[in-house]
């Protein structure tokens, strides 16, 4: 029983910080879609970007995959959830996600490793 307690907190631990990055990313995009769309359906500011650039700034290269699957999957849920077709939805995620991954491979330094 205590190799299966163990087992779940490490889950937990490693879930953790992807999973509160997906909801504050979905919430503050929820909220730029909500309160700036305009007439063609482009939010004019994206604060979701913030959320993640900072995500990828702080965690180690080896876990930023699971931030940006976890914003990628909240981006496509608020664009989807906000009137977006699918197509659109998806470009508008590979475009948000793709853009801070960028920034953040420009501001960080390689592993000495890599």
């Amino acid at each position: 029983m205590n190799l299966i307690a163990n087992r779940v907190t490490e889950l937990t631990r490693f879930a953790a910080l992807p999973i509160a990055t997906g909801v504050g990313y979905y919430l503050a995009a929820f909220a730029s879609l909500y309160l700036t769309r305009g007439a063609d359906g482009i939010a004019m500011l994206w604060p979701p970007s913030g959320i993640l650039f900072a995500a990828l700034l702080v965690e180690p290269r080896n876990r930023i995959v699971w931030h940006l699957g976890a914003a990628a999957i909240a981006s496509l849920a608020a664009d989807l959830g906000g009137g977006n077709g699918v197509l659109l939805s998806i470009g508008f995620t590979l475009a948000n996600v793709s853009e801070v991954r960028i920034c953040g491979m420009a501001f960080t330094k390689p592993n000495a490793a890599s």
